[in-house]
Formats: structure tokens, sequence, C-alpha cells
């Protein structure tokens, strides 16, 4: 999320048109904005489709042994890298949720 919130910054700022943060939030707080969630809903059904439809195409291709050989090592590893990972944001939610009940000392 830090990530996307400094790119998202450096970005406006290298651009040529500058956007009045101020009106927008004016704007979106009178209700006068527009979501853009219709479009990302759209967007993410439009990705999903190509995946199927690429599935589907290639169906006869996916199950040859040379292909599954070579497709094997690395959904191995991505399985494996992807349990860690789920386990270190488990363990940095529960360290988040610690600090946040934690007594605040002044």
């Amino acid at each position: 999320m830090n990530l996307i919130t400094f790119s998202q910054v450096w970005l406006e700022r290298l651009a040529d048109n500058k956007k009045d943060g101020w009106a927008n939030q004016y704007n979106g707080e009178n209700g006068k904005s527009r979501s853009k969630l219709g479009q990302d809903i759209l967007t993410g059904f439009a990705f999903t489709g190509m995946i199927v439809a690429m599935c589907i195409h290639f169906r006869d291709y996916l199950p040859i042994p040379s292909v599954q050989q070579a497709i094997y090592p690395y959904l191995m590893n991505g399985s494996v890298l992807l349990t860690y990972l789920t386990i270190y944001q488990s363990l940095y939610m529960l360290y988040q949720i610690w600090t946040v009940r934690n007594p605040i000392q002044a």
C-alpha cells in the first residue's frame, strides 16, 4: 500500500496537468465525484475472462508431460513462497493489532 501511495504521489508531481486536491476533496464530500469501482470490476471480469479463454484455447497443449515437467518446479517454488508470505503477513498483522491495543504512554 505504501508503494502504491508513493508512486501515485510522484506520478502526480511529475505530471504535466496539475490537480487541485482541495477541489477533489470538496467534490467528493458533496457527492459530485464519480467512483471508478464499476470500471475496476469490469476490468477484473475482462482479465478473468481472458485467462479462462486462454486456458480453454490451450487445453490440448497443457496436459503434455513435457510441459507439466517444465512448469512443475515453478509451481512448487511459488506455493512455498506463497506459504512463507502468508505466514509473514499474518504475523505482521498480529503485531500491528498488538501495538494498536497497547496502552499509549506519553
